[in-house]
């Protein structure tokens, strides 16, 4: 009797996601990860690079990058400020702006020092970087978008 009633609570407790997606329309995407769940890199173009933050769910990721290139030590400098960041606490969140989702082709899977299990996988969101948060602190791609509630939204226009 004991442990059937130890099973039955035990099969009511829901399992914790490690990612949770808290908002998505057309125009925005909020989403919460666990830290072992999280990537960031600077990708390199040349002597340039674009901050790219990815977000393991599963078969999918999501990625979220700068909206411009920058030089590669300013983007190292704010790799570093993000790791520090997702170091001081168990899950992250970050926000973006028009999500895009596609079909991650086998031809794209491998992506030099990037681990494998960021980029072998079926299905890719990609959007523009607005924010990271973790444990009340916050790091915005634009100043004002910490600016919360007020704006949560990262200039897009609510409900899209």
């Amino acid at each position: 009797m004991i442990k059937a009633l130890s099973l039955a609570i035990f099969l009511t407790i829901p399992l914790a996601e490690s990612t949770v997606v808290h908002k998505r329309t057309q125009g925005l995407i909020d989403i919460e990860g666990t830290k072992k769940d999280i990537w960031i890199s600077c990708s390199p173009v040349k002597d340039a690079s674009f901050l790219e933050v990815r977000i393991l769910d599963s078969d999918k990721v999501y990625l979220f990058f700068y909206r411009r290139v920058q030089e590669r030590e300013q983007c190292l400098k704010a790799k570093n400020e993000y790791e520090k960041m997702v170091n001081y606490g168990g899950t992250v969140r970050v926000v973006g702006i028009r999500p895009d989702e596609e079909v991650n082709e086998p031809k794209y899977r491998k992506v030099k020092g990037i681990p494998e299990r960021f980029t072998n996988v079926n299905k890719l969101t990609s959007a523009y970087f607005v924010r990271l948060q973790v444990k009340g602190k916050c790091k915005p791609y634009f100043s004002e978008d910490c600016d919360l509630p007020k704006n949560y939204w990262g200039g897009i226009t609510p409900g899209k």
